[in-house]
């Protein structure tokens, strides 16, 4: 048996592989793989990929081994907050002090899994379907009719019996199974599952494949709980069971997994994280949310955190990076892609969150798009209660995004045009020029044009089209890049609505001195059009 020892985004080891070990690791991109000079000997790295895997049978077998760069109890809580946030957070499930992740995580579930069975078995209702030769509980008599027309026994029936084999013990028992199968485990640790097994001796055995079964805490099952949630972490890592060798004639290759992608172990983690902190402020978060960047819905993009405020409009958004900073900063395809998610959500700030990196926090402000894209690290290394801090102080950044709007009502003494007006706001370095072009509506309905003479067009368009009786608004845009809004006009009303919007806070709390600075600017500039006083509300979700 071949042994071979890697760590995670680690120095290159050689080691000779039979030739179907060799295919089965390449096929699943498990590790960076390059054949050497020698026959058979190939350069091994591992990536993002942890856990022990045993691959093919008896003295040809190769064991591998990928030690993660963060600390094993520190992993054992990213994997376990992501499924339970509140049950991980108030408890502590005790490791070993190994290095290896396999054997730390299969020593705390032995020891917890005894501790859990020291006072009996757990038992339980289960509803049971069979067929019998006396009537218990229920006849289903479709199944009745359907299997056994005419035949009075045996007799298809429906009971609830109350016995051990209930869903926490069989978790705990396929949990058992599945560890005494990987490699790595001393004899004190196969002695400690070989009892829980025996203690466990006529629970129905978990099929590989199906769904896990199904639990849920309760004041019964405490003493479980711990456990139980080692042995969802057993039974859901990557694992794979007697999969198919190419040739028909050829005994299959067996092959034994306990693996992590710490990529996805990353994304899960700062997700439900995110999602928690952000309770407070409302809205809702969406995970792998599902968007489209172009007009046709025919590219399609899943940002990994998509933050809907009250009105169910995205308010911010946030996407994991299990990767180190390049020398001086981050990869720049990450920012490219923030900025399709931004540009496609008509958001003015992005989030990236990474796992390491060569700073703590860093950002870039797009030029002629005025999007901003932060870079935040979160050190996988503190404690869990930091680590959680460090997040909610993220998740306060992404709650300041919401954008803040000021609803500015324009009262003036006559109708005035959207000529005028915009002739007058000029000087203020407000125009229609925007991204996209000028962006308008009339009558109901919403228009995009562009062109070099879309800008001074458009008011004579607007204008005729108050005469007409319609309502019309054109969107504003600030030449620092920071600021949008829109001018919103009622046909023959004296009263125009500025909508002013910032990626800022246009009323900080108890005081509205950004209004008020509008105002003074607007002031001069509309008194000789008539302007006879304000009408100020925040518009924000």
């Amino acid at each position: 048996m071949t042994a071979i020892r890697l760590t995670e985004y680690g120095d290159r080891v050689e080691a000779a592989l039979p030739d179907d070990v060799a295919t089965w690791l390449s096929t699943r991109k498990l590790l960076e793989m390059h054949r050497t000079a020698a026959v058979g000997v190939w350069s091994l790295r591992a990536t993002s990929t942890v856990g022990s895997v045993r691959i093919g049978h008896g003295p040809s077998a190769v064991d591998i081994t990928i030690t993660p760069k963060v600390p094993i109890d520190r992993l054992v809580f990213l994997l376990g907050y992501a499924r339970d946030p509140k049950g991980w957070q108030s408890r502590e499930v005790e490791l070993p002090q190994r290095s290896e992740l396999f054997p730390a995580v299969a020593t705390a579930f032995a020891r917890q899994a005894e501790r859990a069975l020291r006072h009996g078995l757990l038992q339980g209702y289960r509803t049971v379907q069979e067929a019998l030769p006396v009537l218990r509980g229920r006849l289903r008599e479709h199944e009745q009719l359907r299997r056994r027309f005419g035949l009075m026994v045996p007799a298809e029936v429906e009971y609830d019996d109350y016995s051990a084999d209930i869903a926490e013990n069989r978790l705990l028992a396929a949990a058992a199974r599945r560890l005494l199968r990987l490699p790595g485990l001393g004899a004190g640790v196969q002695g400690q599952l070989g009892r829980v097994l025996s203690r466990l001796d006529g629970v129905t055995p978990w099929v590989p494949g199906h769904p896990l079964p199904d639990w849920r805490p309760t004041r019964l099952n405490a003493r479980y709980v711990t456990a139980l949630h080692l042995a969802e972490l057993v039974l859901r890592a990557g694992s794979f069971d007697l999969e198919p060798h190419t040739p028909d004639d050829v005994r299959p290759l067996q092959v034994d997994g306990f693996l992590f992608n710490m990529n996805t172990v990353f994304e899960d983690f700062v997700t439900t994280a995110l999602r928690e902190a952000l309770r407070p402020y409302g809205g809702r978060s969406s995970a792998q949310d599902p968007q489209y960047l172009d007009v046709n819905s025919q590219v399609r993009m899943f940002p990994d955190l998509v933050w809907y405020g009250p009105d169910d409009r995205p308010s911010a958004i946030a996407d994991a990076k299990y990767k180190a900073g390049k020398k001086g900063g981050f990869p720049d395809s990450d920012l490219y892609q923030m900025l399709a998610y931004c540009t496609a959500l008509s958001l003015r700030r992005g989030h990236l969150l990474y796992a390491a990196g060569n700073r703590t926090l860093t950002g870039h402000t797009v030029r002629q798009a005025g999007v901003e894209i932060v870079q935040h690290v979160l050190p996988l290394h503190l404690p869990p209660a930091e680590l959680l801090r460090a997040v909610a102080r993220i998740a306060d950044a992404l709650a300041a995004d919401r954008t803040r709007a000021a609803d500015i009502g324009l009262v003036f003494g006559q109708a005035v045009t959207v000529t005028e007006l915009l002739a007058a706001i000029g000087p203020l370095g407000w125009s229609t020029n925007g991204p996209n072009g000028v962006e308008y509506t009339k009558g109901g309905s919403a228009y995009t044009e562009d062109g070099p003479s879309a800008h001074s067009d458009i008011a004579g368009v607007l204008d005729s089209a108050l005469t007409e009786g319609d309502h019309v608004s054109v969107s504003l845009h600030r030449d620092d890049g920071r600021r949008s809004g829109q001018l919103r006009f009622l046909s023959g009303a004296p009263e125009v609505s500025l909508i002013l919007q910032d990626d800022r806070p246009l009323f900080p709390t108890n005081e509205l001195s950004d209004a008020l600075t509008y105002m003074q600017e607007l002031a001069p500039l509309l008194r000789p059009m008539g302007l006879t006083g304000f009408r100020v509300q925040d518009s924000s979700p």
